[in-house]
């Protein structure tokens, strides 16, 4: 909700500033696609920012448990209960190639 209101609150100052929409999200471990990519980006961010034809990704994320805090952990840690997912470790899914990748495609548009 305060993501929202920001960009609601600063739509006029950044709606021609934005070259690329990105979303990182653990995904529950599993590889992202285009339906993570059409529910976060083209169906939501998009949308409230407002732009069309930049380029646009969703990178699968990570987690690290120490920094997260303890409602956050909790949080997580009960959705893979609920799931039936083993117990929350630490992971990193997150590659560097995909995002130099994605910077060099927004570039490549400028």
């Amino acid at each position: 909700q305060a993501f929202e209101e920001f960009i609601r609150d600063h739509r006029t100052k950044i709606k021609g500033k934005i070259r690329g929409l990105y979303v990182v999200c653990g995904n529950l471990e599993r590889p992202v696609g285009e339906q993570q990519k059409k529910i976060y980006i083209d169906d939501y961010l998009a949308k409230i920012c407002q732009v069309e034809d930049v380029p646009a990704r969703v990178f699968n994320g990570r987690i690290t448990k120490v920094l997260m805090t303890e409602a956050d952990y909790s949080l997580v840690a009960d959705l893979y209960k609920r799931l039936g997912m083993p117990e929350l470790k630490d992971y990193d899914y997150l590659r560097r190639s995909d995002c130099l990748e994605f910077g060099a495609e927004i570039l490549a548009k400028i």
